[in-house]
Protein backbone atom coordinates (compact mmCIF):
# COMPACT_ATOMS: atom_id res chain seq x y z
CA UNK A 1 0.00 0.00 0.00
CA UNK A 2 2.88 2.37 0.79
CA UNK A 3 4.31 1.74 -2.64
CA UNK A 4 0.99 2.59 -4.27
CA UNK A 5 0.75 5.80 -2.26
CA UNK A 6 4.26 6.65 -3.37
CA UNK A 7 3.26 6.05 -6.96
CA UNK A 8 0.24 8.28 -6.57
CA UNK A 9 2.28 11.14 -5.13
CA UNK A 10 4.96 10.87 -7.80
CA UNK A 11 2.35 10.72 -10.54
CA UNK A 12 0.43 13.72 -9.14
CA UNK A 13 3.56 15.86 -8.84
CA UNK A 14 4.76 15.01 -12.31
CA UNK A 15 1.32 15.61 -13.82
CA UNK A 16 1.29 19.09 -12.32
CA UNK A 17 4.74 19.79 -13.72
CA UNK A 18 3.88 18.40 -17.15
CA UNK A 19 0.64 20.35 -17.43
CA UNK A 20 2.51 23.50 -16.47
CA UNK A 21 4.54 23.24 -19.66
CA UNK A 22 1.68 22.62 -22.08
CA UNK A 23 1.21 25.24 -24.77
CA UNK A 24 -2.01 26.27 -26.45
CA UNK A 25 -2.01 26.06 -30.25
CA UNK A 26 -3.17 29.18 -32.02
CA UNK A 27 -4.75 28.57 -35.41
CA UNK A 28 -2.57 29.78 -38.27
CA UNK A 29 -3.61 29.77 -41.95
CA UNK A 30 -1.51 28.22 -44.70
CA UNK A 31 -0.62 31.73 -45.80
CA UNK A 32 1.27 34.29 -43.76
CA UNK A 33 -0.56 36.24 -41.07
CA UNK A 34 -0.05 39.99 -40.89
CA UNK A 35 1.97 39.52 -37.71
CA UNK A 36 4.19 36.90 -39.38
CA UNK A 37 4.97 39.24 -42.27
CA UNK A 38 6.97 41.34 -39.81
CA UNK A 39 9.03 38.29 -38.76
CA UNK A 40 10.20 36.94 -42.10
CA UNK A 41 13.79 37.31 -40.92
CA UNK A 42 13.12 34.49 -38.44
CA UNK A 43 12.48 31.90 -41.17
CA UNK A 44 14.99 29.07 -40.88
CA UNK A 45 16.74 30.77 -37.97
CA UNK A 46 17.24 27.56 -35.98
CA UNK A 47 17.29 25.10 -38.88
CA UNK A 48 19.95 22.39 -38.97
CA UNK A 49 21.63 22.54 -42.39
CA UNK A 50 23.43 19.32 -43.32
CA UNK A 51 25.65 17.93 -46.07
CA UNK A 52 23.84 16.19 -48.92
CA UNK A 53 23.16 12.43 -48.87
CA UNK A 54 25.82 10.18 -50.34
CA UNK A 55 25.62 7.02 -52.39
CA UNK A 56 22.81 5.81 -54.62
CA UNK A 57 19.43 7.15 -53.50
CA UNK A 58 16.21 8.46 -54.99
CA UNK A 59 13.29 10.65 -53.93
CA UNK A 60 9.97 8.90 -53.48
CA UNK A 61 6.72 9.86 -55.21
CA UNK A 62 3.38 10.20 -53.44
CA UNK A 63 1.83 7.31 -55.34
CA UNK A 64 4.45 4.83 -54.12
CA UNK A 65 3.97 2.43 -51.20
CA UNK A 66 3.35 4.15 -47.89
CA UNK A 67 3.04 3.09 -44.25
CA UNK A 68 0.42 5.74 -43.51
CA UNK A 69 -0.30 9.43 -43.12
CA UNK A 70 1.06 12.01 -40.66
CA UNK A 71 -1.37 14.59 -39.24
CA UNK A 72 -0.97 17.54 -36.88
CA UNK A 73 -4.03 17.61 -34.64
CA UNK A 74 -6.02 20.84 -34.49
CA UNK A 75 -9.27 20.75 -32.51
CA UNK A 76 -10.72 23.48 -34.72
CA UNK A 77 -10.84 20.99 -37.59
CA UNK A 78 -11.58 17.84 -35.61
CA UNK A 79 -14.46 16.75 -37.88
CA UNK A 80 -12.30 16.95 -41.01
CA UNK A 81 -9.38 15.21 -39.32
CA UNK A 82 -11.58 12.43 -37.95
CA UNK A 83 -13.07 11.87 -41.42
CA UNK A 84 -9.60 11.62 -42.95
CA UNK A 85 -8.23 9.41 -40.18
CA UNK A 86 -11.26 7.12 -40.43
CA UNK A 87 -10.62 6.62 -44.14
CA UNK A 88 -6.86 6.15 -43.76
CA UNK A 89 -7.10 3.60 -40.94
CA UNK A 90 -9.25 1.26 -42.98
CA UNK A 91 -6.00 -0.03 -44.50
CA UNK A 92 -3.09 2.05 -43.21
CA UNK A 93 -1.80 3.82 -40.11
CA UNK A 94 -2.58 7.35 -38.99
CA UNK A 95 0.35 9.06 -37.25
CA UNK A 96 -1.06 11.94 -35.19
CA UNK A 97 1.09 14.64 -33.64
CA UNK A 98 -0.45 15.96 -30.42
CA UNK A 99 0.87 18.69 -28.15
CA UNK A 100 0.21 17.08 -24.77
CA UNK A 101 -0.86 13.92 -22.98
CA UNK A 102 -4.26 15.44 -22.26
CA UNK A 103 -4.77 16.24 -25.94
CA UNK A 104 -3.87 12.67 -26.86
CA UNK A 105 -6.44 11.36 -24.40
CA UNK A 106 -9.08 13.68 -25.87
CA UNK A 107 -8.25 12.66 -29.44
CA UNK A 108 -8.35 8.96 -28.54
CA UNK A 109 -11.82 9.42 -27.07
CA UNK A 110 -13.08 11.26 -30.16
CA UNK A 111 -11.63 8.67 -32.52
CA UNK A 112 -12.98 5.78 -30.48
CA UNK A 113 -16.45 7.37 -30.43
CA UNK A 114 -16.23 7.68 -34.22
CA UNK A 115 -15.45 3.99 -34.61
CA UNK A 116 -11.78 4.39 -35.55
CA UNK A 117 -9.60 1.32 -34.96
CA UNK A 118 -7.10 2.72 -32.45
CA UNK A 119 -4.68 -0.10 -33.20
CA UNK A 120 -4.15 1.70 -36.53
CA UNK A 121 -3.29 4.98 -34.79
CA UNK A 122 0.11 6.03 -33.47
CA UNK A 123 0.70 9.25 -31.58
CA UNK A 124 3.74 11.50 -31.53
CA UNK A 125 3.89 13.87 -28.56
CA UNK A 126 5.46 17.08 -29.86
CA UNK A 127 4.22 20.67 -29.92
CA UNK A 128 3.61 22.10 -33.40
CA UNK A 129 2.52 25.55 -34.49
CA UNK A 130 0.00 24.63 -37.16
CA UNK A 131 -2.05 22.02 -38.97
CA UNK A 132 -0.24 22.45 -42.33
CA UNK A 133 1.83 19.27 -42.22
CA UNK A 134 2.37 19.24 -46.00
CA UNK A 135 4.44 22.40 -45.97
CA UNK A 136 6.84 21.56 -43.12
CA UNK A 137 6.62 17.77 -42.77
CA UNK A 138 9.25 15.26 -43.92
CA UNK A 139 10.09 14.25 -47.46
CA UNK A 140 11.58 10.79 -48.03
CA UNK A 141 14.48 9.39 -49.97
CA UNK A 142 15.20 5.69 -50.34
CA UNK A 143 18.84 4.74 -49.84
CA UNK A 144 20.66 1.95 -51.67
CA UNK A 145 19.66 -0.59 -48.99
CA UNK A 146 15.96 0.18 -49.48
CA UNK A 147 15.61 2.11 -46.22
CA UNK A 148 13.73 5.45 -46.10
CA UNK A 149 15.61 8.51 -44.85
CA UNK A 150 14.27 12.00 -44.23
CA UNK A 151 14.82 14.93 -46.56
CA UNK A 152 13.79 18.34 -45.31
CA UNK A 153 13.72 21.97 -46.45
CA UNK A 154 13.34 25.30 -44.66
CA UNK A 155 9.67 26.11 -44.03
CA UNK A 156 8.70 29.45 -45.53
CA UNK A 157 6.93 30.58 -42.39
CA UNK A 158 8.35 31.86 -39.07
CA UNK A 159 6.96 28.83 -37.23
CA UNK A 160 9.98 27.21 -35.55
CA UNK A 161 8.20 24.26 -33.92
CA UNK A 162 6.76 23.23 -37.28
CA UNK A 163 10.10 23.72 -39.02
CA UNK A 164 11.95 21.50 -36.54
CA UNK A 165 9.52 18.58 -36.73
CA UNK A 166 11.19 16.55 -39.52
CA UNK A 167 14.50 16.53 -37.65
CA UNK A 168 12.70 15.56 -34.45
CA UNK A 169 11.01 12.70 -36.30
CA UNK A 170 14.30 11.54 -37.83
CA UNK A 171 15.89 11.44 -34.38
CA UNK A 172 12.99 9.44 -32.97
CA UNK A 173 12.99 6.98 -35.86
CA UNK A 174 16.79 6.77 -35.69
CA UNK A 175 17.22 7.46 -39.39
CA UNK A 176 19.45 9.96 -41.24
CA UNK A 177 18.26 13.53 -41.75
CA UNK A 178 19.27 15.87 -44.57
CA UNK A 179 18.44 19.53 -45.17
CA UNK A 180 19.89 22.05 -47.65
CA UNK A 181 19.91 25.80 -47.12
CA UNK A 182 16.83 26.21 -49.28
CA UNK A 183 13.39 27.63 -48.48
CA UNK A 184 10.82 25.30 -49.99
CA UNK A 185 7.31 24.54 -48.65
CA UNK A 186 6.01 21.03 -49.36
CA UNK A 187 2.85 22.21 -51.10
CA UNK A 188 5.06 23.53 -53.87
CA UNK A 189 6.79 20.24 -54.61
CA UNK A 190 5.75 17.26 -56.72
CA UNK A 191 8.13 14.32 -57.30
CA UNK A 192 7.63 11.65 -59.96
CA UNK A 193 9.90 8.98 -58.44
CA UNK A 194 12.12 8.86 -61.54
CA UNK A 195 14.29 11.93 -60.97
CA UNK A 196 11.89 14.70 -61.97
CA UNK A 197 10.38 17.42 -59.77
CA UNK A 198 7.68 20.03 -60.36
CA UNK A 199 7.16 23.38 -58.62
CA UNK A 200 6.11 26.98 -59.28
CA UNK A 201 8.40 29.97 -59.63
CA UNK A 202 7.87 30.61 -55.92
CA UNK A 203 11.06 28.56 -55.52
CA UNK A 204 13.01 31.34 -57.28
CA UNK A 205 11.26 34.16 -55.43
CA UNK A 206 11.99 32.69 -52.01
CA UNK A 207 15.61 31.84 -52.81
CA UNK A 208 16.73 34.92 -54.71
CA UNK A 209 20.29 34.49 -53.38
CA UNK A 210 20.65 31.59 -55.82
CA UNK A 211 20.48 31.46 -59.60
CA UNK A 212 17.99 29.02 -61.11
CA UNK A 213 20.85 26.71 -62.06
CA UNK A 214 22.12 26.77 -58.48
CA UNK A 215 18.65 25.82 -57.26
CA UNK A 216 18.59 22.94 -59.73
CA UNK A 217 21.96 21.76 -58.44
CA UNK A 218 20.68 21.76 -54.85
CA UNK A 219 17.80 19.51 -55.88
CA UNK A 220 20.25 17.25 -57.68
CA UNK A 221 22.56 17.02 -54.67
CA UNK A 222 19.91 16.54 -51.98
CA UNK A 223 16.98 14.89 -53.80
CA UNK A 224 18.81 13.28 -56.75
CA UNK A 225 16.49 15.04 -59.19
CA UNK A 226 17.90 15.45 -62.68
CA UNK A 227 15.05 17.55 -64.02
CA UNK A 228 13.19 20.44 -62.36
CA UNK A 229 10.06 21.78 -64.06
CA UNK A 230 9.13 25.32 -62.95
CA UNK A 231 5.72 26.70 -63.87
CA UNK A 232 3.67 29.81 -63.06
CA UNK A 233 1.75 29.93 -59.77
CA UNK A 234 -1.86 31.00 -59.54
CA UNK A 235 -2.67 34.47 -58.31
CA UNK A 236 -4.53 35.23 -55.07
CA UNK A 237 -4.62 31.64 -53.79
CA UNK A 238 -2.77 32.55 -50.58
CA UNK A 239 0.23 30.25 -51.14
CA UNK A 240 1.58 30.13 -54.71
CA UNK A 241 1.88 26.36 -54.35
CA UNK A 242 1.63 23.91 -57.20
CA UNK A 243 -0.71 21.56 -55.34
CA UNK A 244 -3.49 24.15 -55.54
CA UNK A 245 -3.92 23.44 -59.26
CA UNK A 246 -1.74 20.47 -60.24
CA UNK A 247 -1.49 16.77 -59.28
CA UNK A 248 0.64 13.87 -60.51
CA UNK A 249 -1.47 10.70 -60.32
CA UNK A 250 1.26 8.35 -61.53
CA UNK A 251 4.49 8.62 -63.50
CA UNK A 252 2.68 9.49 -66.73
CA UNK A 253 -0.56 11.28 -65.75
CA UNK A 254 -0.75 14.90 -64.62
CA UNK A 255 -4.01 16.71 -63.89
CA UNK A 256 -4.12 20.51 -64.13
CA UNK A 257 -7.00 22.70 -63.04
CA UNK A 258 -9.20 24.43 -65.58
CA UNK A 259 -11.69 27.26 -65.15
CA UNK A 260 -14.77 26.96 -67.32
CA UNK A 261 -14.98 30.71 -67.98
CA UNK A 262 -12.32 33.48 -67.89
CA UNK A 263 -14.23 35.23 -65.11
CA UNK A 264 -14.24 32.14 -62.87
CA UNK A 265 -10.60 32.49 -61.90
CA UNK A 266 -9.14 35.31 -59.84
CA UNK A 267 -6.85 37.71 -61.69
CA UNK A 268 -5.24 35.98 -64.68
CA UNK A 269 -5.72 32.44 -63.35
CA UNK A 270 -7.87 31.31 -66.29
CA UNK A 271 -4.99 32.09 -68.66
CA UNK A 272 -2.26 30.97 -66.26
CA UNK A 273 -3.68 27.45 -65.95
CA UNK A 274 -4.18 27.14 -69.70
CA UNK A 275 -0.63 28.33 -70.32
CA UNK A 276 0.78 25.86 -67.78
CA UNK A 277 -1.14 23.01 -69.40
CA UNK A 278 0.16 24.00 -72.84
CA UNK A 279 3.74 24.28 -71.58
CA UNK A 280 3.62 20.76 -70.14
CA UNK A 281 1.71 19.15 -73.01
CA UNK A 282 4.81 17.83 -74.80
CA UNK A 283 6.64 16.77 -71.67
CA UNK A 284 8.26 13.34 -71.34
CA UNK A 285 9.64 11.87 -68.15
CA UNK A 286 13.27 10.78 -67.79
CA UNK A 287 12.35 7.26 -68.89
CA UNK A 288 11.19 8.67 -72.21
CA UNK A 289 7.47 8.18 -71.53
CA UNK A 290 5.11 11.02 -72.54
CA UNK A 291 3.21 12.62 -69.68
CA UNK A 292 -0.51 12.78 -70.32
CA UNK A 293 -2.10 16.10 -69.35
CA UNK A 294 -5.70 15.92 -68.14
CA UNK A 295 -7.75 18.96 -67.15
CA UNK A 296 -9.93 18.98 -64.04
CA UNK A 297 -12.65 21.51 -63.28
CA UNK A 298 -11.84 24.37 -60.87
CA UNK A 299 -14.86 25.80 -59.01
CA UNK A 300 -15.22 29.56 -59.50
CA UNK A 301 -13.18 31.84 -57.24
CA UNK A 302 -15.54 33.28 -54.65
CA UNK A 303 -15.27 35.31 -51.47
CA UNK A 304 -11.47 35.40 -51.65
CA UNK A 305 -11.27 31.59 -51.83
CA UNK A 306 -9.56 29.47 -54.51
CA UNK A 307 -11.37 26.13 -54.50
CA UNK A 308 -9.40 23.16 -55.77
CA UNK A 309 -9.82 19.45 -56.50
CA UNK A 310 -6.11 18.83 -57.04
CA UNK A 311 -5.33 19.29 -53.34
CA UNK A 312 -5.94 15.59 -52.83
CA UNK A 313 -3.94 12.77 -51.25
CA UNK A 314 -2.94 9.35 -52.62
CA UNK A 315 -2.43 6.72 -49.91
CA UNK A 316 -1.64 3.40 -51.58
CA UNK A 317 -4.98 2.39 -53.19
CA UNK A 318 -6.94 5.18 -51.54
CA UNK A 319 -7.43 8.69 -52.94
CA UNK A 320 -8.92 11.40 -50.71
CA UNK A 321 -10.34 14.30 -52.73
CA UNK A 322 -11.59 17.63 -51.34
CA UNK A 323 -15.24 18.40 -52.08
CA UNK A 324 -17.38 21.37 -51.10
CA UNK A 325 -21.01 20.53 -51.71
CA UNK A 326 -20.81 22.07 -55.19
CA UNK A 327 -22.37 20.76 -58.39
CA UNK A 328 -18.84 20.28 -59.76
CA UNK A 329 -17.89 17.78 -57.01
CA UNK A 330 -19.28 14.76 -58.87
CA UNK A 331 -17.50 15.71 -62.10
CA UNK A 332 -14.17 15.93 -60.28
CA UNK A 333 -14.64 12.60 -58.49
CA UNK A 334 -15.63 10.91 -61.75
CA UNK A 335 -12.43 12.11 -63.43
CA UNK A 336 -10.31 10.69 -60.61
CA UNK A 337 -12.14 7.38 -60.90
CA UNK A 338 -11.72 7.27 -64.66
CA UNK A 339 -7.99 8.00 -64.41
CA UNK A 340 -7.40 5.76 -61.37
CA UNK A 341 -9.84 2.84 -61.84
CA UNK A 342 -8.03 0.55 -59.38
CA UNK A 343 -8.24 3.08 -56.55
CA UNK A 344 -10.90 3.83 -53.98
CA UNK A 345 -11.89 7.46 -54.55
CA UNK A 346 -13.43 9.20 -51.52
CA UNK A 347 -14.63 12.79 -51.41
CA UNK A 348 -14.13 14.58 -48.09
CA UNK A 349 -15.85 17.88 -47.31
CA UNK A 350 -13.29 20.69 -46.99
CA UNK A 351 -15.61 23.67 -47.05
CA UNK A 352 -14.49 24.81 -43.58
CA UNK A 353 -10.73 24.70 -44.15
CA UNK A 354 -10.35 25.89 -47.76
CA UNK A 355 -10.80 29.60 -46.80
CA UNK A 356 -7.50 29.21 -44.91
CA UNK A 357 -5.74 28.46 -48.24
CA UNK A 358 -5.53 24.68 -48.20
CA UNK A 359 -7.38 21.39 -48.17
CA UNK A 360 -6.51 17.68 -47.78
CA UNK A 361 -3.04 17.66 -49.34
CA UNK A 362 -2.03 20.70 -47.30
CA UNK A 363 -2.70 19.05 -43.91
CA UNK A 364 -1.17 15.63 -44.57
CA UNK A 365 2.23 14.10 -45.21
CA UNK A 366 2.99 10.47 -46.02
CA UNK A 367 5.23 8.19 -44.02
CA UNK A 368 6.83 6.16 -46.78
CA UNK A 369 7.20 2.41 -46.55
CA UNK A 370 10.47 0.74 -45.66
CA UNK A 371 12.21 -0.89 -42.76
CA UNK A 372 14.04 1.78 -40.79
CA UNK A 373 15.95 0.56 -37.75
CA UNK A 374 13.66 0.79 -34.74
CA UNK A 375 15.22 2.86 -32.00
CA UNK A 376 15.08 1.51 -28.46
CA UNK A 377 14.62 4.58 -26.27
CA UNK A 378 15.07 3.98 -22.53
CA UNK A 379 11.76 4.80 -20.88
CA UNK A 380 9.68 4.65 -24.10
CA UNK A 381 7.58 1.86 -22.67
CA UNK A 382 4.44 2.67 -24.72
CA UNK A 383 6.40 2.67 -27.99
CA UNK A 384 5.42 6.10 -29.29
CA UNK A 385 9.02 7.18 -29.99
CA UNK A 386 9.04 9.64 -27.11
CA UNK A 387 9.56 9.55 -23.35
CA UNK A 388 6.66 11.30 -21.64
CA UNK A 389 3.96 11.08 -19.00
CA UNK A 390 2.16 8.32 -20.89
CA UNK A 391 5.08 5.99 -20.13
CA UNK A 392 4.59 6.71 -16.42
CA UNK A 393 0.92 5.73 -16.76
CA UNK A 394 1.84 2.42 -18.41
CA UNK A 395 4.35 1.66 -15.66
CA UNK A 396 1.71 2.29 -13.00
CA UNK A 397 -0.74 0.01 -14.79
CA UNK A 398 1.89 -2.73 -14.93
CA UNK A 399 2.59 -2.46 -11.20
CA UNK A 400 -1.13 -2.46 -10.39
CA UNK A 401 -1.60 -5.53 -12.56
CA UNK A 402 -3.86 -3.80 -15.08
CA UNK A 403 -1.37 -4.25 -17.92
CA UNK A 404 0.47 -7.47 -18.69
CA UNK A 405 4.27 -7.10 -18.75
CA UNK A 406 5.85 -7.78 -22.15
CA UNK A 407 9.43 -8.20 -23.32
CA UNK A 408 9.25 -4.69 -24.80
CA UNK A 409 8.25 -3.27 -21.41
CA UNK A 410 11.29 -4.86 -19.79
CA UNK A 411 13.57 -3.81 -22.63
CA UNK A 412 12.60 -0.13 -22.40
CA UNK A 413 11.22 0.30 -18.88
CA UNK A 414 13.52 -1.75 -16.63
CA UNK A 415 15.70 1.25 -15.82
CA UNK A 416 17.27 -0.29 -12.70
CA UNK A 417 18.16 -3.54 -14.53
CA UNK A 418 16.47 -5.95 -12.11
CA UNK A 419 14.38 -7.65 -14.82
CA UNK A 420 11.07 -6.21 -13.60
CA UNK A 421 9.01 -3.01 -13.63
CA UNK A 422 8.73 -1.50 -10.16
CA UNK A 423 8.50 1.78 -8.23
CA UNK A 424 12.22 2.44 -8.65
CA UNK A 425 11.77 2.43 -12.42
CA UNK A 426 9.05 5.09 -12.09
CA UNK A 427 11.34 7.26 -9.98
CA UNK A 428 14.15 6.86 -12.52
CA UNK A 429 11.78 7.62 -15.40
CA UNK A 430 10.54 10.83 -13.78
CA UNK A 431 14.14 11.84 -13.12
CA UNK A 432 14.89 11.17 -16.81
CA UNK A 433 11.96 13.37 -17.86
CA UNK A 434 12.88 16.23 -15.56
CA UNK A 435 16.63 16.06 -16.25
CA UNK A 436 17.01 14.76 -19.84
Amino acid sequence: MKNLNKIGIIFFIFLMIANGYEKNKEFLPAGLTEEEKSRLHEIGKNKTITPAPEGNFRSLAEYEKTDGVIFSWDSGFSTLLINLITAVTQEDTAYIVVSSASEQSSVETQLNNSGVDLSKVQFYLEYLNSIWMRDYGPWWILNETGTPEILDFIYNRPRPDDDEFPEWLANNLNIPYYCPNLVHPGGNFIIDGHGMGFMTSLIEEENSQYSTNEIRQIFKDYANLDSIIIITPMQYDGTGHIDMFCKLLNDTTLIIGEYENPGDGAGQNYNILNQNAAALSNLTNLEGKPINIERIIMPPYSGGVSYTYTNSLIVNNLVLVPVYGFDTDSEALELYQDLMPDHNIIGVNCLDIIPSNGAIHCITKLKMAGKPVEQIIPGDINRDYAVNILDVVVMINIILGDTETTDWHILTGDLDDNNSIDVTDIVLLIHLLLYP
